[in-house]
């Protein structure tokens, strides 16, 4: 009590529990408390332990609740992605077994080629819905002005 210079130290306590303390130093006065003031002080230490308790309770219900938001925002983006990467794998993999099939099937170069064209651009719609998906949850994230 020397080291911090306090005059009355009450703990605070919250069902049994030591949470911390209270230090209060020289009176104004330089009297010495008396047990009017720990009529006082005694009844406001139980206010502020449970005020400090409530506070970490508090943060601890926040924290819970941004957890909850990330993994509903995680979620809708797993969605939002989740369909043009499907798209692009599933257009490339027929693309794949067509190029088999193309020898059997007799196709002109020039059919080759607009088959190619066709897969290309709707792997390109995609990545480019991709692109808005991701700048749109990027703008959500930054701050407002």
């Amino acid at each position: 009590m020397d080291r911090i210079k306090a005059e009355l130290c009450l703990p605070l306590v919250f069902h049994k529990h030591l949470i911390g303390f209270l230090a209060f130093g020289k009176r104004k006065s330089d009297k010495e408390y008396a047990n009017e003031d720990l009529d006082i002080l005694i009844p406001l230490t139980r206010d502020i332990a449970i005020a400090i308790v409530y506070a970490g309770l508090y943060e601890e219900v926040r924290q819970k609740d941004k957890l909850a938001t990330l993994g509903t925002l995680v979620a809708g983006i797993k969605h939002e992605i989740g369909n043009p990467l499907s798209s692009i794998l599933t257009s490339t993999q027929l693309f794949i077994r067509d190029m088999e099939e193309w020898d059997s099937a007799a196709m002109s170069q020039k059919e080759r080629e607009d088959k190619v064209k066709e897969i290309l651009n709707d792997v390109i719609y995609e990545a480019h819905r991709i692109g808005r998906i991701t700048r749109k949850f990027t703008d959500f994230a930054r701050p407002g002005d």
